[in-house]
């Protein structure tokens, strides 16, 4: 897939899925390798990983909007985002109706 191009439905859930699988390590206090996270998401979707750590930080945007909650160390803060993110963050958390608001 070419740089820019329009991201898949599928490709944002496994990006937010990653997202919010290492933010609950954090949460949780348990050791998480984000470098790791990145590199496996690079084999499974064809992104960089650049692209990749850009959508995390657009994510965490997207949940500090949506929550108005603090930061994380997961990722920067970014304040500009897409609404397919936003979906997709929904989507996530649609199907995760126990996650904590942090």
């Amino acid at each position: 897939m070419a740089a820019g191009s329009d991201r898949s439905g599928e490709e944002i859930d496994r990006i937010a899925a990653d997202y919010f699988a290492v933010l609950g390590d954090d949460l949780a206090g348990t050791p998480f390798n984000k470098a790791e996270h990145n590199r496996a998401l690079q084999d499974r979707i064809d992104r960089g990983r650049g692209s990749i750590e850009f959508k995390r930080q657009n994510i965490s945007a997207v949940k500090l909007w949506g929550w108005g909650s603090r930061g994380s160390p997961v990722t920067s803060r970014r304040r500009i985002f897409w609404n397919a993110l936003v979906d997709g963050v929904l989507r996530w958390l649609g199907t995760h109706p126990g996650w904590p608001e942090p």
